[in-house]
């Protein structure tokens, strides 16, 4: 599966945010092929979204990107929100169904 190959490379190498949000948005256009509605995320949510999924606390995801912590929890917020998810176990579940990222 494409997706599993990418997210396995996604996890494996340092990216750029550009290829961050590429990444994560084939990932969001594949699913929309499939069975979903159609979701579009902004350069931060993607960014916020990518380190979020790696572990990382709203705190520390504020740290490394420099930015209040509210507005990253408001970004996964939003994130979580588009994704109908509540938590970020169902966001790596919708993303990567048949990969156990």
């Amino acid at each position: 599966d494409i997706n599993q190959n990418m997210a396995s490379e996604f996890n494996q190498r340092t990216i750029t945010n550009k290829e961050k949000s590429q990444f994560l948005q084939h990932i969001i256009d594949s699913m929309e092929l499939s069975h979903a509605a159609p979701t579009r995320l902004s350069s931060m949510e993607s960014e916020c979204l990518f380190y979020y999924l790696n572990g990382y606390s709203a705190k520390e995801l504020a740290r490394h990107i420099n930015i209040a912590h509210r507005t990253v929890e408001s970004y996964i917020a939003r994130i979580k929100d588009k994704f109908q998810c509540s938590t970020r176990q169902e966001l790596r579940q919708k993303l990567f169904p048949h990969h156990g990222m």
